[in-house]
C-alpha cells in the first residue's frame, strides 16, 4: 500500500544537498504501486515530478506538490542471441549497479558510462553521456506508464528522439510518462569506444583493454576533475556544451587560437568549461557557491546553499559568457 508523507525533506534525495520540502512525498518500489497512484486523489488533484537519484535537478524551492520516487529494483536478462544481450532494468536501479551488473556478465556498450550517480530510468530522459558513448547508442525500448491513458507504453529508440542531453521524455511527454523500466542491447562482443584522448592515453598503461580497466581509467579520470557529491553538493556538468554555426566558430577561432571545440552534424561543440574557464570564472565563488577548482563546469554548494543562491550565481556566469562570447550557456541541470 502507498505510504504519502507530508512535509518532506529532499536533502537526501538531490545530490546538490538543497534542504528543499515536498509537501507530499512518495516512493515507488513496484509497478502496482504505479496503479495505485493513479487512483490516490493527492496524486489527481495536485501537481507532481517523478525523482530518480536527483542528480540533475536544482529544486529553486519547497516543492508544492508530490513527489514521486521511483524506487523498484530487478535487473535480468530477456533475451540473447549470438552477438547481443537485451537486459530489462527497474528505472529504481542505481545506475552504478547496472554497471556492474554488466561487468560481471560481459557485457559491452555502457562501460564509459560509468561512475554517473542517478537512476537507471533517468538515463533515457537525459540521454546521458560520457567519453564518447550516450544512452541512445544502447537503449532498445523505455517503458512507461502514460498518465493521462493510465496505460502501459513501450517506445522504441527512435520513438524515444535522443538529442544531445534530450529526448521525448524532456519535451513532448514531460510529466506525462512515469518510466518503470529500460531494456539494453549490449554486446557480447567487444567493440571498446576509446576516442576520448584521456581515456586512450591512460589504457596505454594496461596490457590489455577490457570492461575491468576501463572502468578503472573512468573512475580516476573522474575523481581527478570532479567531486564527490556525497562530500561536495554538485550535479556534475551544471551547462550543456553549446553549437554554434561555422561561421560563429571561425570568427573565434581568429580571436582564441586554443578554442576547445569539436564539428557535429549539428554545428561545431564548443566546450562549456572553456568558456568558463577563459571568461576568469574558474575558483570564483559567492559567499555559498562556487566553481569548483578542478573542473569550470561544475558548480559546487559551498554547505548552506539554497537553489536560489545556485541559480542566482548560475545566471551571472550565463550573461558573462554571452558578453564576451556571444553564446548563451543553458543549464543541464534541470530546475525544479
Amino acid at each position: 500500500m502507498l505510504q504519502i508523507k507530508d512535509n518532506f525533506n529532499l536533502k537526501a534525495h538531490n545530490t546538490f544537498c538543497i534542504s528543499a520540502y515536498a509537501e507530499y512525498f512518495v516512493e515507488i518500489k513496484s509497478e502496482h504501486n504505479i496503479i495505485e497512484l493513479f487512483n490516490n486523489d493527492i496524486f489527481n488533484n495536485n501537481k507532481f515530478f517523478v525523482l530518480g537519484g536527483g542528480s540533475n535537478v536544482l529544486f529553486k524551492e519547497d516543492f508544492k506538490g508530490l513527489i514521486i520516487y521511483i524506487n523498484n529494483k530487478g535487473i535480468k536478462l530477456i533475451e540473447e542471441d549470438d552477438k547481443h544481450a537485451y537486459i530489462e532494468i527497474a528505472a529504481g536501479e542505481n545506475w552504478e549497479d547496472v554497471i556492474d551488473y554488466c561487468e560481471k556478465h560481459n557485457y559491452q556498450g555502457i562501460e564509459n558510462l560509468s561512475y554517473i550517480p542517478g537512476k537507471a530510468g533517468s538515463a533515457p530522459v537525459q540521454n546521458i553521456g560520457a567519453y564518447g558513448v550516450e544512452i541512445k547508442d544502447v537503449i532498445h525500448k523505455v517503458n512507461a506508464f502514460h498518465i493521462d491513458s493510465k496505460s502501459k507504453n513501450t517506445y522504441s529508440n527512435t520513438e524515444c528522439k535522443f538529442r544531445y542531453r534530450d529526448s521525448i521524455f524532456k519535451t513532448e511527454l514531460k510529466n506525462k510518462t512515469i518510466i518503470y523500466s529500460i531494456v539494453l542491447k549490449l554486446n557480447k562482443f567487444h567493440q571498446y569506444n576509446t576516442s576520448y584522448k584521456a581515456l586512450a592515453e591512460e589504457l596505454t598503461n594496461y596490457k590489455e583493454i577490457n570492461l575491468s580497466n576501463i572502468r578503472n581509467v573512468l573512475y580516476k579520470i573522474r575523481n581527478s576533475k570532479l567531486p564527490d557529491y556525497k562530500t561536495t553538493g554538485n550535479a556534475g556538468s551544471f551547462f550543456k556544451n553549446p553549437i554554434i554555426s561555422e561561421e560563429q566558430y571561425s570568427n573565434l577561432k581568429l580571436k582564441y587560437n586554443d578554442i576547445n571545440a569539436h564539428r557535429t552534424n549539428e554545428g561545431y561543440k564548443i566546450s562549456a568549461a572553456w568558456l568558463i574557464e577563459n571568461a576568469g570564472w574558474k575558483n570564483k565563488e559567492s559567499k555559498t557557491v562556487s566553481v569548483y577548482d578542478k573542473h569550470a563546469l561544475v558548480i559546487i554548494n559551498k554547505g548552506n546553499a539554497s537553489g536560489r543562491d545556485i541559480i542566482e550565481f548560475s545566471t551571472l556566469i550565463i550573461n558573462d559568457i554571452f558578453e564576451k562570447f556571444q553564446i548563451k550557456l543553458q543549464p543541464e541541470v534541470n530546475f525544479i
